[in-house]
């Protein structure tokens, strides 16, 4: 298959790989949670194919990936790999099988349509409270300035706005000295470890160098794309309009 530009040796096999069975927490992760779910009480009074434990699991790890409705869990669950649908408790197809069998819409719809919502979120909070710092997080690149003339770069938490990194920057363009580009990629060079974080900034990071730093550091990106990166811009706009309306 044709590409509209060549990808560097190291960045063809991410171009290639697909989410099926990628999920957002660590296999001891998963069991911790299920241990957890298991324990909620069940609203249902009949249909116990499904534990609510296997269930809820599946909504948390859903919900972790950035999923918002029932369909969307659905499609979800049936990417799941054999070892993980074994971990949280879903049942066999048949005695003898190691194929096992994921909840259909309908099983979804019941539980969360009966579940109490605050109880599930309550729990789950907690969860999320024992496992701060080792759990997936995401850091956003910027800078601020005072007059276009003094100002810092940092990287910060997305969910609680704290910095875990900064330094200082001159000016805002530039691909030389103290500019904004330069700093940012210093920074995240010197940072001690990306492993299990997503870094995200704006279109002016969106450089192959700064790219290639946040890999070779064990991170993840999402950097945003304009016209200062021309042909990855055209490339992308046309990759776009081929998707089906709901990837779009």
């Amino acid at each position: 298959m044709g590409r509209s530009f060549d990808l560097p040796e190291e960045f063809i096999k991410g171009a290639q790989s697909n989410s099926d069975g990628i999920l957002p927490i660590n296999s001891k992760q998963i069991q911790s949670l299920f241990s957890v779910l298991r324990k909620t009480p069940d609203p249902r009074t009949s249909n116990q194919t499904y534990r609510i434990g296997s269930v809820l699991s599946i909504v948390a790890m859903a919900v972790f990936s950035g999923h918002k409705n029932i369909s969307e869990i659905v499609r979800f669950t049936e990417r799941m790999k054999m070892q993980h649908r074994k971990a949280i408790g879903l049942p066999l197809y048949k005695k003898g099988s190691s194929y096992r069998k994921v909840p259909s819409y309908n099983v979804f719809y019941n539980l969360l349509s009966k579940l109490d919502i605050d109880e599930f979120g309550q729990i789950l909070s907690q969860w999320l409270n024992s496992h701060n710092g080792s759990l997936p997080t995401a850091l956003a690149l910027d800078a601020k300035f005072i007059k276009d003339t003094v100002g810092i770069v940092c990287m910060v938490d997305h969910e609680t706005g704290v910095p875990v990194a900064m330094t200082k920057v001159a000016k805002k363009e530039g691909d030389k000295g103290d500019c904004e580009m330069i700093a940012g990629r210093k920074m995240i060079k010197e940072h001690k470890d990306l492993a299990e974080t997503v870094i995200t900034a704006d279109a002016l990071h969106c450089q192959r160098a700064t790219a290639q730093e946040i890999v070779a550091n064990g991170g993840e990106y999402i950097l945003q794309v304009k016209k200062n990166q021309k042909n990855l811009l055209k490339s992308s706009e046309i990759k776009t309009k081929n998707l089906p309306p709901f990837l779009t």
